[in-house]
């Protein structure tokens, strides 16, 4: 099992795809964070209700492992049903957004470089130039929801064949 903070395409059954956060993560997440729970009650204060300093930092970094341990993001592919189901937020608190398959014009796969270009007579790489891909789905509206974006075009390319395939949809490169 490989570490990945990027959505993982899954089949959860002959009509469902799933787009989601791997297990990896959550796993990793909560490792952290007990490792952090650990480390603030070895070192925290003797004396009950007394506040030590020197914990605010682990603590911070303990609320905000648990936190993305509760992190719920889910793209539902569901081919019998027409519709695709996008939600977002913590475990108990999320968002849904239903879209039905008929109000998606197609898939965009969309290739594009951050940073600002600096020329610099010693190297001829530029380390501000972060080259993305992004997989996103174009309403007939115009609208652009953006699913994920990957380091990979190749990875990209497969992920919109496989929901493109799934949902009979066509893929656009832009």
């Amino acid at each position: 099992m490989s570490f990945q903070t990027k959505l993982v395409l899954k089949k959860l059954s002959n009509e469902r795809l799933a787009f989601s956060m791997p297990l990896s993560f959550k796993i990793l997440s909560l490792i952290i964070a007990l490792i952090l729970f650990i480390f603030i009650s070895f070192f925290s204060s003797d004396l009950p209700g007394e506040f030590v300093l020197s914990n605010i930092v682990p603590i911070i970094l303990f609320l905000l492992s648990v936190l993305s341990t509760l992190y719920h993001e889910r793209w539902i592919f569901d081919k019998n049903n027409n519709y695709i189901k996008y939600q977002f937020g913590l475990v108990f608190l999320y968002k849904s957004k239903l879209i039905k398959v008929q109000d998606i014009k197609h898939l965009e796969l969309i290739h594009f470089i951050t940073g600002k270009e600096k020329k610099t007579a010693r190297s001829s790489t530029n380390f501000f130039k972060k080259h993305f891909n992004l997989l996103a789905l174009r309403m007939k509206d115009g609208e652009l929801l953006k699913v994920e974006f990957f380091n990979s075009s190749l990875k990209m390319e497969s992920a919109a064949r496989s929901i493109a395939e799934y949902c009979r949809l066509t893929v656009v490169s832009a």
